[in-house]
C-alpha cells in the first residue's frame, strides 16, 4: 500500500480497516439498528447503530443488537448469562443458568450449569458401577467428590457399560473439554485470571491451602477430589483433580483432564487406561 508517497507492506490493521471500508461501501448502514453479516467477508459480523458500522461477532448475531446505551442490562444467550454496561459485554458471573439434573437409574440429583453452548454437571458423577472406588475407601467421600472410575470400565472397547452418564449426558470428549477451557481463557484470561481460578470450588475447605482457593466463576465448581493409584493408594486430595475424556491417542492410552495445585490451566495428558479419574458428565 502506498502512505506518503512511499509503498510498504500492508499490515492486519491495514488490511482490517479496509474490510471495514469496504463493507461501508458495499452494504452501507440506515438508521436501523441492526447486526449482520458482511457482504465483502461472510465470515465477519458488522453492527450498525445510528448510521455507524462497527464490527461485531456471532453473539451479538444472534442477538440482533450490541452492547450500546439502549441494552444496558443481562442479557441471555446459549446458556449463559451477559451483562452490557453501555460500552463492552462482561460474563454474568452473579446470574448463572442452574438447574438441576435427575438420574433416573437411581434417583441420584446432580446440579447443572449452563456454560457457553454447554450443559454441565456441577458436580462429580456417584454413579456405582465395577471398577470404581470412593477416596479412601469411604462412602463419605463418594457423597461429596463422586467415584473415582477406572476410565477402561467406562470407556473404550471394554467398557462394562454403554454410557456411564445419567439420559441426556454423556462424559465429554477432547474437543468439549477444550470448548470449555477456550471459553474460559475468552470470557476471563484478559482479567489476569487462570482457568483453575474460574473453574474451582471457592470453598476453602476444599484446599490446603488458602493461596489455591479458586473463584467458581462460572459454576463449575471442581474439586480436588484426587485419584487411586495403581497400587491401591489415595493420594491427591485437596490438591488434585482428575476428570476422564472419552477419547484415546493412536498410541492407545487414555486422556485425561487435570486441574493441580501446581498448574495454572486445566491440562490434558494421556494416561494408562487402568487410570481413574472423576467423571463430570456434558449434555447431549
Amino acid at each position: 500500500m502506498c502512505v506518503d508517497g512511499i509503498f510498504r507492506k500492508a499490515t492486519d490493521i491495514d488490511k482490517t480497516g479496509s474490510v471495514l471500508e469496504l463493507e461501508k461501501i458495499a452494504n452501507p448502514c440506515g438508521e436501523k439498528e441492526e447486526v449482520r453479516r458482511g457482504k465483502t467477508d461472510s465470515t465477519l459480523y458488522f453492527y450498525c447503530n445510528n448510521g455507524e458500522m462497527g464490527y461485531s461477532n456471532e453473539m451479538e448475531y444472534t442477538l440482533g443488537y450490541g452492547c450500546n446505551a439502549n441494552h444496558v442490562g443481562y442479557h441471555q444467550y446459549q446458556n449463559s448469562i451477559y451483562y452490557c454496561n453501555k460500552f463492552t459485554w462482561k460474563y454474568s458471573t452473579d446470574s448463572l443458568v442452574k438447574g438441576v439434573l435427575v438420574d433416573s437409574r437411581d434417583n441420584s440429583e446432580y446440579k447443572t450449569i449452563g456454560i457457553g453452548n454447554q450443559v454441565w454437571m456441577a458436580e462429580n458423577l456417584n454413579y456405582e458401577v465395577e471398577p470404581s472406588w470412593c477416596y479412601g475407601d469411604s462412602l463419605e467421600y463418594c457423597e461429596k467428590y463422586g467415584r473415582l472410575y477406572q476410565w477402561d470400565g467406562i470407556l473404550g472397547a471394554s467398557a462394562k457399560v454403554e454410557n456411564v452418564c445419567p439420559e441426556g449426558f454423556h462424559v465429554p470428549s477432547n474437543k468439549e473439554w477444550d470448548e470449555l477451557n477456550a471459553f474460559v481463557n475468552l470470557w476471563f484470561h484478559g482479567n489476569s485470571y487462570s482457568a483453575r481460578k474460574v473453574l474451582l470450588s471457592s470453598d476453602p475447605k476444599e484446599f490446603d491451602n488458602i493461596v489455591h482457593v479458586g473463584d467458581d466463576l462460572v459454576g463449575f465448581t471442581g474439586i480436588y477430589a484426587g485419584h487411586r493409584t495403581a497400587n491401591g493408594f489415595f493420594t491427591g486430595r485437596l490438591t488434585s483433580a482428575y476428570f476422564c475424556s472419552a477419547d484415546m491417542n493412536e498410541e492407545g492410552s487414555a486422556y485425561i483432564y487435570m486441574l493441580r495445585q501446581d498448574e495454572f490451566d486445566l491440562t490434558k495428558y494421556a494416561q494408562k487406561t487402568t487410570s481413574n479419574c472423576n467423571v463430570r458428565c456434558v449434555k447431549d
